[in-house]
Parts: C-alpha cells; structure tokens; sequence
C-alpha cells in the first residue's frame, strides 16, 4: 500500500490481535447471521462521544468549526471548538476532507468514494454520489471517449475500469470548492472529478493530470487563482486560473506529499518524513526546508499575518514565517496524532486527531 496520509496515520497506530476464551456452551441452532449492510447505506450512529472519537479534517463554515472523521462523525463549534454539536450524517464511512467555499454550503468527502454535502452550515449532509455510481460513470465516460476514437484514451479507461475492479473501495481523500458550484474532488490512483453545478454531477478529469504512473492526488486547494494538488513521488499538479489540464511540477523531492499551504508570498507543500518543500514562484522552483521534525506533516493552514501552521502525526505543531524560509516548533498543550488544522479564535488554532480536537495558542515570536 503506498503512502496517503489516511495510511499513515492509521499506520501510526499499530495493530495487534486480542485472543477471546469462549466458555463451553451445549450445542444449539446457530442464529440467523444478520445481512451485512455497507457502511455507505448506514446513518453515523448518534453518540456523545463523536467530538472525542478520531476527526481528521477541519474547515471554517464562515465563523463555524465544522470537523468530520472515522464512522461518518461531523460536528459543528459555534464558540472556537469549546463545545461540539453532532451532525446528521447519512454514511458511516470514515470521512476524511471538507470545503466550505460559503457560510452555508459545504462538502464532505470519504471512503466509498462519497460526497456528502451541506446546505445549512454542516448541521444536515445529504449524499450526493458515492464510488457505486461514480465509479461506473467514470468507465461510461472513458468507455465513450474511446468509441469515438480517442487515440489516448486507453490507458486512462483501463486505469478507470481497475478503480472499479472490487467496487466502491478507493477513498476521496480531497475536497476544493471554489465557489457553490466549481468544485473538485481527488483520491487514490489518479482519481479526479470536477463540477460545475454544486455536485448534481460530475465530470471525470483522470486524462486532464499530467500524471501517467497514477500516482495518489492527497489533497487539493487553491492559493490565490491557482489550484494545487500535492501527490506521491514529490509531485505537485498545477492547474492555473481557466486551465483546462494540471500540469506535474518537479520540486526535487521524491516521497509522498500531504498537502499544500501557501498565502501571496509562498507555498509550502509538506509530507513524509517531517519534510516541507517552498516555492516562491507559484510551483516552478522548489527548496526543501528544515522543519526539526521526522513524523509525517499531515495538514497546514494560514494565520490572518501570513504565517502557516503545519500539525504532525506525532502531535506537533509547527509555525513557519510568511516568507516560508523559517520553521519553529510550538509546544501544544495536549498533544495527540494530529490530521487536521485550522485557525480558531484570534491568537489561537484548532487542530483535530485521534482524541478529537484542541485549541492551541500561538506566539506573536514565533517564528
């Protein structure tokens, strides 16, 4: 399996088997074996632990704290994440991006390829697709293409058509919305899909990345006018302000990026292995710079003064200057594995991980 930063942090985890001493009991008629039923077609079970259990992403629903993780668990801060309200969530697969480009409208995706979406804050989410329908859409689509005798297309439908071998199995592992209606969504093995109508459909994009050994598409977002995606092998996919293709940009780098932070100075595209690469010309050239950290980065966010925040899987926060050219460490006051942060009230940032979430001053010195 090669790295995403849901493999990683479910790798820091470990794992292990307990052994269970069954009593000897008179034989008798086994019961019926319930029918199994697909998380995708379970409701996230209610329960007062939801903003305790594992969370992997966080977004701001304009003053809002919306946080989404393991078992279709969203809940919603209206106070900068002291209290949490559980949302009615129609999945109860692991749910690992959102984007809220408004207040009100907001989209989560997951495993199962779903696309949750909001109209009310985060409060309610309905399904709108999940990897069942897109994934048969997607082969259509190719399928189609190649009737009409697109001489390029045939590895871009066998790619598809091997998405799709053992069902809805391949998360979407990043959401980007640019509006209520524009909107991508990336996943595993070069998955891509684009809408331009809020979500009622979508339009496969796998032949639109400069990404022929189908490397994973991590994450998404946009910088200024220009959207980026980080990936495996130390790639970056640009695709600039009414580009109809992301192009790959070499940084030097060749482990797995996480995801990508940037304001109108610098990115910072940062990953495996502590590391962090900058580029002060919107992805052309890159340098790596020293983070004094090994775990993997697994989420970056941007302070109003152009400063960036990256959160670690083994509990650290990071701050870089505006420029991108200097990196600190910050001691939190309750660390855990972190995947997800964001800012929260002035001074302060809310980052989410395996015991749900924590607010984090920081420092006006640093860095």
């Amino acid at each position: 399996m090669r790295a995403t930063p849901i493999t990683v942090m479910l790798a820091a985890l470990g794992c292990g088997a307990a052994s269970v001493l069954h009593a000897a009991a008179p034989a008798s008629v086994p019961a019926p074996t319930p029918a199994f039923v697909p998380p995708l077609d379970i409701a996230a079970r209610a329960t007062p632990y939801a903003a305790v259990s594992p969370l992997i992403a966080v977004a701001h629903a304009g003053q809002r704290l919306v946080a989404a993780g393991w078992r279709g668990h969203i809940v919603i801060s209206d106070d900068q994440g002291r209290h949490w309200t559980q949302a009615t969530v129609p999945v109860s697969v692991d749910l690992v991006a959102l984007g809220f480009p408004t207040p009100a409208q907001g989209w989560a995706v997951g495993h199962g390829g779903v696309i949750l979406h909001s109209s009310d804050g985060g409060r309610t989410w309905v399904r709108q697709a999940d990897g069942r329908s897109l994934g048969a859409a997607t082969v259509r689509y190719y399928e189609a293409l190649a009737a009409h005798g697109d001489p390029g297309i045939a590895k871009t439908l066998a790619d598809a058509r091997a998405n799709t071998t053992n069902g809805p199995e391949l998360p979407w592992l990043g959401v980007h919305f640019l509006n209520e209606r524009e909107g991508y969504v990336v996943g595993a093995f070069n998955s891509i899909m684009k809408t331009e109508d809020g979500g009622k459909s979508w339009l496969p994009w796998m032949e639109r990345v400069d990404n022929p050994k189908g490397y994973h598409l991590n994450a998404i977002t946009a910088v200024g006018q220009t959207l980026y995606i980080a990936a495996e092998q130390g790639t970056v996919f640009r695709l600039k302000s009414g580009g109809a293709r992301f192009e790959a940009l070499d940084t030097g780098y060749r482990g797995s990026f996480f995801g990508i932070v940037g304001n109108d100075e610098v990115l910072l595209a940062y990953g495996l292995g502590g590391v962090a690469y900058r580029s002060a010309d919107g992805g052309t050239h890159w340098q790596p710079v020293q983070t004094g950290v090994h775990a993997g980065i697994n989420a970056g966010t941007v302070l109003a003064d152009g400063r960036m925040v990256l959160a670690t899987q083994d509990g650290k926060l990071l701050v870089a200057s505006a420029d991108g050219a200097r990196i600190a460490p910050l001691a939190p006051r309750d660390t855990m594995l972190f995947a997800g942060v964001t800012p929260a009230a002035p001074g302060t940032v809310l980052a989410v991980g395996l015991r749900g979430s924590t607010v984090v001053a920081i420092g006006t010195n640093v860095p």
